[in-house]
């Protein structure tokens, strides 16, 4: 399974990162300042994980029914 995955899981984790480069070249004026640091990189965090498990479950690089089955375990 992982061998037929393994494409798209790298095109999730590149899409991943040019929406998280865009994203920090908005955003990153506010990394720079002491009193918005870690709330715009709680944003950056948080958009990023959700980009990637919503391009994961789309491109069908992975079920989201297989994390939850792994957390029960």
């Amino acid at each position: 399974r992982f061998k037929r995955r393994i494409w798209r899981i790298i095109a999730v984790s590149v899409l991943m990162g040019v929406i998280l480069w865009g994203l920090t070249l908005v955003i990153g004026p506010f990394l720079m300042v002491p009193t918005w640091r870690y709330l715009a990189l709680a944003v950056l965090v948080s958009i990023g994980i959700t980009t990637y498990f919503a391009l994961g479950h789309a491109l069908g690089a992975f079920r989201l029914g297989e994390f939850k089955r792994a957390m029960r375990r």
